[in-house]
């Protein structure tokens, strides 16, 4: 995803973001808003801003091993660690 959106946030344009970015970014937020209601991920916090994080954090996680702070073989197992924890309904 993060490849798909990179060319075209540092390309000169009027537009702020692309038409394919903002579409990927639409699908997200409904996937994040099912699953609140769905009661899998927390309601509590906007599912625009669980789009954001989501987006956030694979960013980072590529930026990290870019820089050899992480090793790719434990992107995926620090992605679902860090995001999920955090994103996830608590039982109460």
């Amino acid at each position: 995803m993060i490849t798909q959106f990179e060319p075209y946030i540092k390309r000169n344009t009027q537009q702020a973001y692309p038409d394919e970015c903002v579409a990927h970014e639409h699908r997200l937020d409904e996937f994040f808003l099912r699953g609140q209601r769905a009661g899998i991920f927390r309601p509590d916090v906007p599912n625009r801003w669980l789009t954001d994080l989501f987006f956030g954090f694979i960013y980072m996680l590529c930026e990290s091993e870019y820089r050899g702070r992480i090793a790719r073989a434990d992107m995926q197992r620090l992605f679902e660690d860090m995001f999920l924890s955090g994103a996830l309904a608590r039982a109460d």
